[in-house]
């Protein structure tokens, strides 16, 4: 999330999904009560939305979950998958490691295209442990010891205290 693609737009298209299914079952326009939500910032967007479009409380469990098993429109930043597509090209192994739920993640990746352009893919729910934890990052340098490894994220606070402490080179992206 956000390396290979906006987390917002996961966010917005989340919205937009929950939007069109509230608009279908209660006849509601809750899309600009989701936009004022993030526009003030609201700490539940959700009860926010419910409250604004006078809506069952009961009803946040069944929104958190559809928005969580919604399958996103999504794309990713320009030129990663021109990157992917070049090291997949060359048979360089490429790995994906990511936190998350398993249903979310994959959904994620089935929206960008990208499943078949990782040799493997860890996700947190899927290993029992996220990051910065080594377990991911240890299986593959074992498959890859005498390599070069560079692993490539985004958050300074978790994703590169693993790979410092095995030895990988870093680079971290800043997208704006």
């Amino acid at each position: 999330d956000d390396t290979l693609y906006s987390e917002f737009d996961y966010v917005m298209s989340g919205y937009r999904y929950l939007s069109e299914l509230l608009r279908s079952l209660y006849a509601v326009d809750a899309y600009s009560a989701f936009l004022e939500a993030v526009d003030i910032k609201s700490v539940d967007v959700f009860d926010y939305v419910l409250i604004k479009c006078e809506l069952p409380r009961f009803l946040k469990e069944h929104l958190v979950l559809a928005y969580r098993y919604h399958k996103p429109t999504l794309s990713l930043h320009s030129g990663v998958k021109k990157i992917l597509g070049s090291l997949y090209d060359k048979n360089i192994p490429v790995y994906l490691i990511t936190d998350g739920r398993s249903i979310t993640q994959r959904l994620k990746i089935d929206s960008l295209g990208i499943n078949d352009l990782f040799e493997k893919i860890y996700i947190s729910e899927e290993v029992g442990v996220g990051k910065p934890a080594l377990d991911a990052f240890l299986d593959i340098d074992i498959k890859h010891h005498n390599s070069k490894i560079v692993y490539i994220a985004d958050n300074p606070k978790k994703d590169f205290i693993a790979p410092a402490k095995i030895g990988w080179d870093t680079i971290g992206v800043a997208h704006r």
